[in-house]
């Protein structure tokens, strides 16, 4: 019987077969007092430190070691667990074994240590207090432990904030680091008595409010002041009470009634403090008739306005809602539409009322020439853009037969001979041409790529992020979207300039998306590459039977950008951080750098039967039966350095066109009729700046205007040095004689 049991009991358990610890470690008792340890430890965090913290438990409740590497197993979880089953059965014989394999598996894992560098690399922090400030740094010093007196003492005196308890600690040095903490124990009380005293003074100022009641913040004294129907303030709002159903006094009664008993159909203003809301919500009468127009309102809103309605604003959701009777009313905004609105429509009444000044009243001197800022803005639209265009009538063409979504354009009055050859070329080059942006392929980076040249003395900018709105960063990310996919942009993770994006109005309602590379383009050095001169392009063109007017498609994306400027040329969004990977638009030298690649590609045909300014292109026939055979000479070069053109901005065989603002035909150069209407439509100039504006049309024009020096004297007079801009009779005068 005695042998049968000692068989019995030397069989290994089931549960034990495979299992990493020794048999020792698995028959061992478990004492009759043992308390689980409520440690966990799954792989993401400090191995070193768990095992340190599990010893003294365990030293704590009296743990022998078979029983420490037992209760040890107890607290891994998740993939330190999973682990742990992976080892070799019988392979831990011990807890000093167990965790040395622990900590070996996961020293990723483990802090690296501190040392007297993390002390004097500590500073605080512009707005961090001197109580908070020591007590962190007390912290870091114990996680040092290397770290000496002199050397606590010395960093916590050099990354204070400039001030008395710095200085104070400066002039007299103190022996030990307790001392330090003790003078600063001094800074401390009073620091935290002068933050009471400032409290103190707080609450017992007077109200600036009740002061000065009209003061230029709160603005002026209501006109015409909403009435709830009670002489008595409004009550301030009670916890619980509904916002949009208070008491009989507290409701709006509805918009105020005019003498003969119809209502207002638009809101008065209310002056507060919130600032301008343009808003645009459909008008609503209260007669049967419903009118559906769009108007737009301009108008304040404050706290007491809001009281005074029991009215609720939701500014993210750009609605007011507010009580009417036993119903909710509600206002609803949009920026988009509210801003074309406005544009279309304030604008032009505006420019009406001045064309009516202009021809009656006599205009009133403004101090220092003060203008709206949606005059201004479309006083600056009336700058030419030097777009070409072509002068007679043209016709679209499909790419290839069958398919509307690709067309060229040529002229319409060329010969049928002419024409079809003019066709026939264009479809054998058709892959010069770039309808999508992913079609853009670029020039190599042999032939040419553009650098920064950035001065390293220069400290990086990173601007702090601008916040557009919900509506424009979902513009901003379609725009993002399709320069990843065309491969002009990439994601980063470190740049080191980092700029904002800026949205700009086009026609049509769309947007196009810039990066305000303003910071980055003033640490870089001008590019004097020479760029040809407007009017010898424009002489050397004129007299030619057929012209070609060429335009690049992304002209500056397809050059590509040094690798080491891709981390200076990004940009920031609300979905993360990208660069480009190509030129792009904004930068100083950009324009310097297509000149120098187009200047090298076309050599051979630059003023023989092709100009070229930028990205404006123009190939010239000074015989029609030749133009053919000057597109076949331009077009093998384009697809050899692979640079692509934008279909829709390209005219191929007219007989006249606007080029770089000018319209030039066979007959030589003409006026550009844009810029003749330009100049009769503008109004009198009203400050420096518009004046600066006419007489840069004045420059554009100046070759159709005999004596326009002498007649435009008296409008430089203007532009001199005093202290308030002024229009004179005699400018006026000049500038009626000009538009004539």
């Amino acid at each position: 019987l005695r042998q049968l049991q000692e068989k019995v009991e030397g069989r290994p358990d089931r549960r034990a077969r495979g299992h990493p610890f020794s048999r020792d470690i698995l028959v061992a008792p478990l004492p009759a007092s043992f308390w689980e340890i409520s440690l966990i430890f799954d792989g993401s965090s400090d191995s070193s430190r768990h095992v340190r913290d599990f010893e003294n438990m365990s030293v704590l409740h009296g743990y022998s070691n078979p029983v420490s590497c037992r209760a040890f197993l107890s607290t891994l979880r998740g993939g330190a667990l999973d682990w742990f089953h992976q080892l070799a059965p019988r392979s831990i014989k011990d807890f000093e074994d167990f965790a040395e394999q622990l900590t070996n598996q996961y020293s990723s894992a483990v802090a690296q240590e501190k040392t007297y560098l993390t002390l004097m690399a500590m500073r605080q922090g512009e707005k961090e207090s001197l109580q908070k400030y020591v007590a962190r740094y007390n912290q870091m010093c114990l996680e040092v432990p290397t770290a000496c007196d002199e050397v606590k003492a010395g960093g916590l005196i050099r990354s204070l904030r400039p001030g008395i308890c710095r200085t104070s600690l400066a002039k007299t040095s103190a022996r030990t680091y307790d001392e330090v903490l003790k003078r600063c124990k001094k800074y401390i009380n009073l620091e935290e008595t002068e933050a009471e005293f400032a409290k103190l003074e707080e609450v017992a100022r007077p109200d600036k409010r009740k002061e000065k009641p009209n003061s230029p913040r709160r603005g002026s004294p209501r006109r015409n002041p909403l009435k709830n129907g009670s002489s008595k303030r409004a009550s301030p709002r009670r916890e619980g009470r509904n916002p949009f159903h208070g008491g009989r006094e507290d409701r709006w009664q509805g918009r105020p009634r005019l003498p003969n008993g119809q209502r207002y159909n638009t809101f008065t203003p209310i002056n507060a403090q919130m600032g301008e809301v343009l808003a645009a919500i459909e008008e609503k009468l209260e007669s049967k008739e419903v009118t559906r127009s769009r108007i737009v309102l301009q108008y304040h809103i404050g706290t007491d306005g809001v009281e005074r309605i029991s009215s609720s604003c939701a500014t993210y959701h750009m609605t007011i809602k507010y009580p009417v009777g036993e119903n909710v009313g509600e206002i609803v905004g949009d920026q988009l539409t509210s801003r074309s609105y406005y544009q279309t429509t304030v604008s032009n009444n505006k420019q009406m009322a001045r064309k009516q000044a202009k021809g009656g009243e006599q205009r009133p001197d403004r101090p220092g020439g003060s203008r709206s800022k949606e005059e201004n803005g479309r006083q600056d639209k009336g700058k030419e853009k030097m777009d070409m265009q072509p002068g007679g009538e043209v016709e679209e063409v499909q790419m290839v037969e069958g398919k509307d979504d690709r067309k060229f354009r040529i002229g319409r009055e060329l010969g049928e001979s002419i024409r079809s050859r003019l066709v026939d070329l264009i479809r054998e080059f058709a892959d010069i041409f770039a309808y999508t942006a992913e079609e853009l392929t670029g020039i190599e980076a042999k032939i040419i790529e553009h650098r920064l040249n950035i001065d390293l003395s220069v400290k990086p900018v990173k601007q702090k992020t601008r916040h557009h709105g919900a509506e424009m960063d979902k513009i901003i990310e379609q725009e993002v979207e399709k320069l990843l996919n065309a491969g002009h942009v990439k994601k980063i993770q470190l740049p080191e300039w980092l700029s904002n994006t800026v949205m700009v109005s086009k026609s049509g309602g769309k947007w196009r998306m810039c990066i305000d590379l303003r910071d980055l383009n003033k640490a870089c050095p001008k590019d004097l590459y020479p760029l040809p001169r407007i009017d010898q392009l424009v002489d050397s063109t004129a007299g030619c039977e057929l012209l070609s007017l060429m335009d690049a498609s992304q002209e500056y994306h397809q050059i590509p950008l040094a690798k080491e400027d891709w981390k200076r040329v990004s940009f920031i969004t609300s979905r993360g951080t990208y660069c480009y990977v190509v030129m792009p638009f904004g930068l100083k030298n950009a324009g310097a750098t297509y000149q120098r690649l187009v200047d090298q590609i076309f050599k051979d045909q630059l003023g023989r039967n092709m100009e070229v300014y930028v990205d404006d292109m123009l190939v010239k026939s000074k015989m029609e039966v030749d133009h053919v055979s000057d597109l076949r000479e331009t077009f093998p070069t384009l697809r050899r350095f692979g640079m692509k053109l934008n279909p829709a901005k390209c005219s191929f065989g007219v007989k006249a066109g606007k080029f770089l603002g000018y319209m030039v035909t066979k007959r030589g150069i003409e006026v550009n009729p844009e810029k003749v209407r330009a100049m009769i439509e503008m109004m009198p100039p009203a400050s420096v700046k518009e004046v600066q504006i006419l007489t840069g049309r004045i420059a554009g024009l100046s070759r159709f205007i005999s004596k326009v020096a002498e007649k435009s004297s008296p409008l430089f007079k203007t532009l001199k040095k005093s202290s308030k801009f002024q229009w004179t009779e005699e400018a006026q005068k000049a500038f009626e004689e000009l538009q004539e």
